[in-house]
């Protein structure tokens, strides 16, 4: 453990430089929304906001994600899209996607036949995630809601989330997660959970994840 600890910043690191050369095999461009169209594009100033639009080779998703929301083509967005593959979702399961962010795994679910919600705690990434769920007619399946945590929600076949770095020092909440709160949410997961149900999740900025029955 000791030795995995004194290399972390390095392999960190290599990890970054592997999400960024992942980032170059999908397609990245800017594109202006008109904020008279689309209130919630303003950025803080009140200025038309310049989304990036995002392309993913060898699929028909197209995204467009607002400044300050996580870019959903790094190497741990491809991972855990490829999770989902590889664990198709039930028939008709209720789903709740933690960290919703540009709506990318959100959607995938309900490519899979799914329904439930998305939630995020930045209102941000809530209005980017509804506004990809609306672009990709979806919203007749999912619910896209401001929520921080679990507390208050209902029961459901399958948790998603693919969870941001866990640090005591959270400089960007798009990408970091307090441990504290990253272990309370964990612990609740059983309690939203139908039975049979299962959470797919991963912590970045490991490069795995974890199907957990309970």
């Amino acid at each position: 453990g000791a030795l995995v600890w004194a290399f972390w910043p390095e392999i960190r690191s290599r990890i970054r430089d592997l999400q960024t050369a992942w980032q170059h095999k999908n397609v990245v461009e800017e594109v202006t929304i008109p904020s008279t169209n689309e209130p919630d594009a303003a950025d803080k100033d009140g200025k038309e906001a310049h989304p990036h639009r995002v392309s993913f080779q060898g699929s028909d998703l197209d995204l467009l994600v607002y400044d300050e929301v996580h870019l959903p083509t790094s190497f741990d967005s491809e991972l855990f899209l490829a999770a989902l593959e590889e664990n198709p979702l039930p028939p008709g399961a209720s789903v709740l996607v933690i960290g919703s962010g540009s709506g990318v795994d959100a959607i995938a679910a309900a490519r899979q036949g799914a329904r439930g919600d998305a939630i995020d705690r930045g209102s941000r990434a809530v209005a980017n995630t509804a506004l990809n769920v609306d672009r990709h007619d979806l919203t007749d399946q999912i619910r896209v809601f401001q929520h921080d945590g679990l507390e208050g929600l209902g029961s459901y076949d399958v948790i998603l989330w693919n969870a941001p770095e866990p640090t005591t020092e959270v400089i960007d909440p798009t990408a970091e997660i307090d441990p504290v709160r990253l272990q309370h949410i964990i612990h609740a997961i059983p309690e939203h959970l139908t039975p049979g149900g299962y959470a797919l999740f991963r912590i970045s900025p490991h490069n795995l994840y974890w199907k957990v029955f309970f």
